[in-house]
């Protein structure tokens, strides 16, 4: 699968089968734009990709995961108050570094 160009206007970031949020393009069944979203996110797990560590969390509300880089975890620790491993509900758009996605708090 062809990974398309990044466009922060319309990104487009990797999706599987079930419609998770994939870190890496080369595991993904598909692309699709994704849009700004808001939500709070408990934090699932930690793991690591090819060049990054990183943290899936998970919204509670629809049960779709989404990958998040430990910089942008930091943000939210310095910034925000997470309680019992969630997060305030925050506005959340996509993020690309060098090949990996995730998500962000839009600041």
């Amino acid at each position: 699968m062809r990974t398309p160009a990044w466009n922060p206007n319309e990104p487009q970031v990797p999706f599987d089968v079930h419609g998770n949020m994939q870190h890496y393009g080369g595991y993904a069944t598909h692309f699709k734009v994704m849009y700004p979203f808001t939500a709070s996110l408990k934090m699932e797990k930690m793991s690591r990709g090819r060049s990054a560590a990183f943290f899936y969390v998970i919204d509670e509300q629809t049960g779709k995961s989404y990958p998040m880089f430990m910089a942008d975890l930091f943000y939210i620790i310095e910034n925000h108050s997470i309680v019992q491993g969630v997060t305030p509900v925050l506005e959340w758009v996509p993020s690309k570094r060098g090949q990996n996605y995730g998500i962000k708090v839009k600041k």
